[in-house]
């Protein structure tokens, strides 16, 4: 895995996504990885000044170790070994904390936000660790399911993460679904047209072009009429994705409406992106 801020791609990777929609409960969780080494990650001030998380290098060591002992049969573990935190279609940087997912929950507890998601149907999109989701789950959301691309990121990550933080009703009230955003749109647009969320949470998401529409079609799909999506994200990235860009790509589509925040985070300067529909825009 790279440092935080690195985007590290393989752009020889034969880009196809999975078709394949699963979900997940709390017995799922890989009980050896949710007994492995810890970290904190700070909140700072409010109602949440720390989340507990497994670490990402007891992870990493034990996920390489697994891979070695099944000889490298499973490609999303055995790209652990690649020194990239990004394969497209493969694994899409679930295994890494990203700065803007820390960053994002300490954004909305500085504005006074965060207790706002109280009682409200959360979805994070790209959800990795799990940390925005977490905070929704702790201060009191009615239900977070957490979405990741790969099953084993959930499985081995964030399960675990969801039973190390949350207690009594809380766990009851995470759910675990992975997959393409592309075919959870679908699932979402002719299956559960009724299960729509109050909020969508994503950070770190719009990294690369191509996943613009994916990412967007999902929000369009899973979002209540009246719900509010939140994006936090740098204002470029080296596989090629930028706040602009993404910007452009939304105003196309006719379908939300934006309201973009600048923050700054030790000289980097980092967004929060409001999105709203646009009356009538109800898929």
């Amino acid at each position: 895995m790279l440092g935080e801020n690195e985007e590290e791609i393989d752009i020889n990777a034969n880009w196809y996504y999975t078709t394949e929609i699963k979900r997940f409960t709390l017995a799922d969780g890989s009980r050896d990885t949710q007994s492995l080494p810890t970290m904190i990650i700070p909140l700072g001030l409010g109602p949440i000044p720390a989340l507990k998380l497994v670490s990402e290098n007891a992870l990493e060591h034990y996920l390489r170790e697994k891979t070695n002992e099944n000889g490298n049969s499973n490609p999303v573990l055995a790209s652990l070994g690649s020194g990239k935190d990004i394969v497209p279609g493969v694994v899409e940087g679930g295994f890494t904390v990203w700065n803007g997912s820390r960053q994002m929950v300490e954004f909305l507890i500085d504005k006074g936000l965060l207790e706002g998601l109280h009682s409200k149907r959360i979805l994070e999109l790209g959800c990795g660790a799990g940390i925005p989701g977490l905070a929704a789950l702790k201060v009191g959301a009615a239900s977070v399911t957490f979405q990741d691309y790969n099953p084993e990121v959930l499985v081995y990550w964030t399960i675990p993460n969801v039973s190390l933080n949350a207690v009594g009703p809380e766990l009851g009230r995470a759910n675990f679904v992975s997959g393409d955003w592309a075919q959870l749109a679908v699932e979402w647009e002719s299956e559960r047209p009724s299960e729509r969320y109050d909020v969508i949470l994503t950070a770190e998401t719009i990294y690369r072009t191509d996943l613009y529409s994916r990412l967007h079609r999902a929000c369009d799909a899973c979002l209540a009429p009246d719900g509010e999506v939140l994006v936090f994200c740098k204002i470029t990235y080296g596989p090629g994705g930028t706040l602009w860009d993404f910007l452009e790509f939304v105003n196309t589509q006719q379908r939300f409406r934006t309201i973009v925040n600048q923050v700054a985070y030790d000289g980097v300067q980092t967004f929060l992106i409001q999105m709203r529909r646009i009356s009538g825009s109800v898929c």
